[in-house]
């Protein structure tokens, strides 16, 4: 997949944001056919999953996962064949590491599992820039608070779980260590 810095990431934020309904649309089908395209082509699982189904399907025509059977088969459904769920783990044992890159390529993260199943998830730049572009312009009702907030260099408060690599956290610990 391409890669997307944090500026072009917030332009096509802002951009979608003021498109019609219609044209958000048209964006998020042309999104998920590149995404599962991707997947079918770098992931040994989503390609014997989407093997016979036509790509440009509906979304219901596609199986269903979940985070348990995803766990389950780690290693698989991964892009990057140079990370394997063992190193992740090992990585994650050392509380230190959080906030910071695995192999100096993503952001590991894992999900609470209140819902069930814990899930490790792999940020890399892009997907660090584009949920970051993201929280950045929810943020601000209006255009005039994020010019100001901009020019400023103001300050937000948050309060998040700690001792572990949760999203939250995590993001807020990389942050302050660029």
């Amino acid at each position: 997949m391409k890669s997307i810095g944090l500026f072009k990431a917030m332009a096509l934020t802002w951009k979608a944001d003021k498109m019609t309904a219609d044209e958000r649309t048209a964006l998020q089908q042309k999104r998920l056919y590149e995404l599962i395209l991707y997947a079918k082509e770098n992931s040994p699982y989503f390609s014997k999953l989407y093997e016979g189904i036509n790509l440009a399907a509906p979304l219901s025509s596609f199986p269903v996962t979940n985070k348990k059977e995803m766990m389950a088969h780690f290693d698989e459904w991964l892009t990057d064949n140079n990370v394997s769920r063992k190193q992740v783990e090992y990585f994650m044992s050392d509380l230190s590491n959080d906030g910071t890159k695995l192999n100096g390529k993503y952001l590991v993260y894992t999900t609470s599992g209140s819902t069930g199943t814990p899930c490790i998830v792999l940020y890399d730049d892009t997907a660090i820039n584009v949920s970051s572009a993201i929280g950045v312009l929810r943020s601000f009702a209006r255009k005039s608070d994020m010019k100001k907030f901009m020019q400023s260099g103001g300050k937000t408060i948050a309060l998040f779980a700690d001792n572990g690599f949760y999203l939250g956290c995590g993001s807020v610990k990389y942050n302050l260590m660029e």
